[in-house]
């Protein structure tokens, strides 16, 4: 018997490093930000530069202090924040191949506390 598709996925989840995870979880953000953005668009809620200028207020890092006592949460949401397409493959790329030999060296928790932190 064939899995589906989405059986495929879950056992890649599951089975695969915490870097893989990781992956997920960006991959998972970046399609629900772009499907806000393809909404708002039918619906004419805004021009997609107005919702990139959205996402990048909500879930952007605050360089100044005074924006970042205020939104502190930047500090935290900017490590999944990615604005198109071609940064978001060239990072999941990278956390694909760095955070395989990470884990190689280290462990699935190390390689967790490596990437918020130096987010």
């Amino acid at each position: 018997m064939e899995r589906s598709f989405i059986d495929e996925l879950k056992t890649i989840y599951r089975t695969g490093g915490m870097f893989m995870k990781l992956i997920f979880v960006n991959a998972i953000i970046f399609l629900a930000a772009g499907l806000i953005s393809v909404f708002s668009n039918l619906f004419e809620a805004g021009s997609a530069e107005r919702v990139h200028q959205f996402f990048l207020l909500i879930f952007g890092l605050k360089t100044d202090i005074g924006s970042f006592i205020y939104q502190p949460w930047g500090l935290f949401t900017s490590i999944f924040a990615h604005f198109g397409i071609w940064h978001f493959l060239m990072n999941m790329l990278f956390l694909f191949f760095a955070g395989k030999a990470f884990e190689q060296f280290f462990n699935s928790q190390r390689l967790l506390y490596t990437y918020v932190i130096g987010g």
